[in-house]
């Protein structure tokens, strides 16, 4: 009896197959838009979601997974200079096409100057590197002052 029952669970074990299920969100509501420059997908009813930041990556718990995220807005501040990617990661790249001296300022929310840099532009295609990668994830202000006109611009920087 214990012989057959073994060779009928081997025999049964053979023919198990285990199913294959596609990813699916189970939800209270949800969409997906897309469209040739991207795509939007949301889902409602979700109970918890948290990222979790480090310099290598970051991981991301809960329905909406991405894939690959890249951000490269460029805003421009004012005629004459543009600055981006914003959100940032490790490199702010500061376009100035007007010549002239500037002072490039970085400050933390508290109020505190990170960065503190000297431009001189000469040409019309003048773009300073300004190297963000050793701040903290946060939101910074970054002030561009012509010292030739007296201009003074402000823009709001994120670094991740």
């Amino acid at each position: 009896m214990k012989s057959f029952i073994g060779v009928f669970l081997f025999l049964g074990a053979y023919h198990i197959q285990a199913q294959s299920l596609p990813a699916q969100v189970i939800s209270t509501s949800g969409d997906n838009f897309m469209k040739s420059n991207g795509s939007l997908e949301w889902t409602l009813g979700e109970i918890m979601i948290e990222t979790y930041t480090r310099p290598v990556g970051f991981l991301t718990q809960g329905f909406q997974q991405p894939s690959n995220v890249t951000i490269t807005d460029i805003e421009t501040v004012e005629k004459g200079i543009a600055v981006y990617p914003n959100p940032v990661r490790d490199v702010l790249y500061v376009k100035i096409t007007e010549t002239g001296n500037y002072t490039l300022e970085l400050f933390n929310l508290q109020g505190q100057k990170v960065v503190n840099e000297q431009v001189a532009v000469h040409s019309t295609d003048y773009i300073r590197e300004v190297d963000v990668q050793e701040l903290s994830i946060a939101l910074y202000l970054l002030r561009i002052t012509n010292n030739s006109s007296g201009k003074i611009r402000i823009q709001k920087i994120e670094k991740y």
